[in-house]
């Protein structure tokens, strides 16, 4: 190998490693991006919402008989314990949507629940 031949390949190797560091920085801003609007999203919610911040929680109440889940409910937890969530907080949030997991789509239930569940 002249030393022509390996300067050269030395150039290629730099260039290639200048553009695999610039990649990296990408991928780094877009999930800093993602991480703001999501933030923010969370903060206009709660801003959206002071009512309900400061009043005070309803007491839990037991229910008298276990309750088998809707097939709706299973599909929502099944999707959620999928994508790596727990099953007890998962079971948790498909408990507090109520009747909600009736008459929503399955897909904006997922949605809500991985704000929910991402920011515990």
């Amino acid at each position: 190998m002249t030393l022509k031949t390996a300067i050269a390949r030395l150039i290629v190797a730099a260039i290639a490693l200048l553009t695999a560091i610039l990649r990296l920085l990408g991928a780094i801003a877009g999930l800093v991006t993602v991480s703001v609007v999501r933030l923010t999203s969370a903060l206009r919610q709660r801003a959206s919402c002071p009512q309900a911040a400061s009043a005070p929680a309803a007491p839990e109440r037991a229910p008298s008989a276990p309750q088998a889940p809707s097939e709706q409910a299973r599909r929502l937890t099944a999707a959620l314990t999928g994508m790596g969530f727990r099953r007890h907080d998962v079971t948790r949030f498909v408990a507090g949507l109520g009747a909600r997991v009736e008459h929503e789509r399955v897909e904006s239930l997922i949605k809500d629940g991985l704000r929910a569940l991402a920011s515990n």
